[in-house]
């Protein structure tokens, strides 16, 4: 039986125990002079006078008993005091900061965090957020206005960094860790995707036909010669083109000579800009002319957070950065539970801005407790008051009536023989 249930049962009980007690007078009363009729009539008396005693009391607490409103309906006339004495009690007592940090010393807030994470979808609830941030951020942005912050970023960036140290490290990096290799495999790649074009083949036979002229120049005997063997422009240029694939080709074997002096020479040229100071200023030179007659930094950033933008808006749901940036979420949070260092640090970090936020918003705990006790009508105060404590007040009722009872008899017996 619930609390409710449990004040009706006992309400109920106190009344019963109130109309026996008033019975019980009624029926002694004419028996009253004799012994067993006198103790029960004292009795009932005592018990009915306890009895609606307690009933005016526990009445009083709430409502008005018989209508009468002198010191009557406590509870509702006083909702003000209670309301500051319960948000005191909240502010200084139960939420106090004191009590708060001495709580939450007790309390791993990232695995609490950890747990609405992988427990109850926080990581879904964490992305939509994130997401409707971003897109946010996308439909405002100002292509233009963003274009001149960063590309005066870039600029900034570019013109204070050295080059030449850069192109060092990252060289000695590469050849480090076996990536000369691969750099040589590029731009073989590259020259033979120059070289299966046709155009290349057409210069190749330029350049044939060139060579040709000058071969047979102020000689007959050379242009018999060729005419003879019919080495034609396009033949030789088509033949060329297949020696330099095929000599290409041959580059790409690891056991390659050539391919093993452009790992020595690229070596040797690392080591010489190292040491070459003239070098390095004529790269830093060129980085500054670059700068500032054909790079336009401002220019290519507002072209790309415009295309980037205009592409994003477009294909809201399917944007590749969506995926890329689930992935890197996902990533943080995992590398997040993994870190014993970085848990204790967000630990630590909450727990403080935990503190700050009482220090300067202590005295707001009381204001919003008050401001939600205020939305209680007298009839919700009384009906929420009553539901807890009831049942304790509907037993003083019948504890009334008891004790009255046994009070009128001891007082009967006492005065019987005195």
């Amino acid at each position: 039986m619930d609390c409710e249930g449990t004040m009706i049962a006992n309400k109920y009980k106190a009344a019963l125990t109130l109309g026996a007690a008033s019975v019980g007078l009624l029926a002694g009363f004419p028996y009253s002079h004799h012994f067993w009729g006198g103790l029960l009539t004292s009795a009932c008396q005592a018990a009915v006078v306890g009895g609606l005693a307690d009933w005016f009391a526990v009445t009083a607490l709430f409502r008005k008993p018989l209508g009468i409103p002198f010191r009557t309906a406590i509870v509702p006339r006083n909702r003000k005091k209670i309301f500051q004495a319960i948000a005191e009690m909240v502010q200084v007592e139960l939420l106090s900061k004191e009590n708060i940090a001495k709580t939450l010393v007790n309390y791993d807030l990232s695995a609490v965090a950890l747990h609405f994470l992988n427990e109850h979808d926080g990581r879904k609830y964490l992305k939509e957020i994130v997401y409707q941030f971003a897109y946010k951020f996308i439909e405002q942005v100002e292509p233009d206005e963003l274009g001149v912050i960063i590309g005066g970023i870039l600029k900034k960036y570019a013109r204070d960094a050295r080059l030449a140290p850069l192109i060092i490290e990252s060289s000695e990096w590469l050849i480090e860790n076996k990536y000369d290799d691969q750099i040589i495999d590029f731009f073989i790649a590259q020259l033979e995707s120059i070289g299966e074009q046709q155009p290349f083949r057409h210069l190749l036979g330029d350049l044939v036909l060139e060579a040709r002229k000058s071969y047979e120049r102020d000689s007959e005997r050379r242009r018999i010669f060729n005419d003879l063997f019919q080495l034609s422009q396009q033949q030789l240029a088509k033949d060329a083109q297949k020696a330099l694939l095929d000599f290409l080709d041959e580059v790409k074997s690891s056991g390659h000579p050539l391919r093993s002096r452009l790992k020595d020479r690229l070596v040797r040229l690392i080591v010489n800009l190292r040491s070459d100071e003239a070098l390095q200023q004529q790269i830093e030179d060129w980085k500054t002319s670059q700068l500032s007659n054909k790079i336009d930094f401002v220019q290519y950033s507002t072209s790309f957070i415009a295309e980037w933008r205009m592409k994003a808006v477009q294909n809201k749901e399917q944007a590749a950065w969506l995926g890329e940036l689930s992935n890197q979420l996902n990533q943080f949070i995992d590398e997040f539970a993994a870190s014993k260092t970085r848990r204790l640090n967000f630990d630590h970090q909450v727990k403080q801005l935990i503190g700050k936020w009482l220090d300067s918003n202590q005295a707001e705990i009381g204001s919003l407790v008050k401001n939600s006790l205020k939305k209680m009508t007298d009839d919700m105060l009384v009906e929420f008051i009553e539901t807890r404590v009831g049942n304790d007040l509907q037993m003083i009722r019948i504890n009334g009536s008891v004790v009255g009872g046994l009070a009128g008899m001891c007082i009967y017996l006492l005065t019987f023989w005195w």
